[in-house]
């Protein structure tokens, strides 16, 4: 008996080499489609198009903003020009009577005239454009003006004069 397997005991003679096979089982393979190269490259082309028409067409707008921007800049500056007025009963009046960039009043050490301005408005606002024409000062005591330089005649409508600031258009 000692020959027969017991009851719920392997047996582990009857196993062979040949049921153990090393061979790897053949990979299915996945059949999803993946993108080739060709496809990406169109891709990208479509989206860097879409992308340059979007800049193309935001342009405008963006012209605009910066002529509202000169426009708004204007307003704050004569107002601060009829405070400096109120205050010493002349509005500022440069060197010589000449016509100056106002950014030579918001440097380190500002000209004498710039004293009247700058205790209104201590910041000198600069163009909307880096490396741009800068806001243009005249006076002679009784009036002045403040002129600008807008980048679209489309803007022209912003551009009007109202006897104290002269705005222009390139």
């Amino acid at each position: 008996m000692a020959d027969q397997p017991q009851a719920g005991k392997l047996e582990i003679n009857s196993l062979s080499m040949s049921s153990l096979s090393l061979k790897p089982k053949k990979l299915r393979h996945n059949h999803k489609r993946a993108f080739n190269l060709v496809e990406l490259l169109v891709t990208i082309a479509v989206i860097g198009l879409l992308a340059a028409v979007v800049a193309i067409a935001v342009n405008p707008a963006r012209v605009k903003a910066r002529d509202a921007t000169r426009m708004q800049n204007i307003k704050a500056l004569t107002n601060a020009l009829e405070l400096a007025m109120a205050f010493d009963n002349s509005y500022p009046i440069p060197t010589g009577n000449a016509t100056v960039c106002l950014s030579v009043c918001a440097v380190a050490s500002p000209p004498a005239w710039c004293t009247g301005l700058l205790a209104q408005m201590p910041h000198i606002p600069n163009d909307p454009l880096p490396n741009q024409q800068c806001y243009l000062y005249n006076s002679d005591g009784a009036n002045f003006r403040v002129a600008a330089t807008f980048e679209a005649s489309s803007n022209s409508a912003l551009a009007q004069n109202d006897g104290r600031s002269l705005f222009s258009v390139l």
